[in-house]
């Protein structure tokens, strides 16, 4: 799995809602036996 480069917070903005890191949250979760479906994201208002 290939993660993009973010430089600046306009690219995180861009990547954000990316599938990618639900793969990724997916794998790393399976590998420490949490289950995906009771993770939650955080999201800062600021």
């Amino acid at each position: 799995m290939k993660f993009p480069i973010i430089k600046n917070k306009e690219e995180f903005d861009e990547h954000f809602q990316s599938h990618i890191w639900f793969d990724t949250a997916k794998q790393i979760c399976g590998r420490h036996q949490i289950s995906f479906t009771e993770l939650n994201r955080f999201v800062s208002k600021t």
